[in-house]
């Protein structure tokens, strides 16, 4: 069984990789579901980690945010 930490790291390179990709993500209804899910996943696995490690995940996931 895999580290949620990790999960979180891959979630969020993932993110970053699709919103930098130049790729509009917003005009593309599956995508944008896709992106939305992922966060999702993202913000659930962030509740079983330590506070501080928490609190940095969670500043990158607000900016991902902005992106859609």
């Amino acid at each position: 069984m895999g580290s949620k930490q990790t999960e979180v790291e891959l979630r969020i390179y993932f993110c970053l990789l699709l919103k930098n990709s130049g790729i509009r993500i917003h005009k593309n209804k599956v995508l944008t579901n896709m992106y939305m899910q992922q966060l999702k996943k993202i913000k659930a696995a962030l509740t079983s980690l330590h506070e501080d490690i928490q609190y940095d995940f969670t500043k990158q996931v607000d900016e991902l945010q902005t992106a859609v």
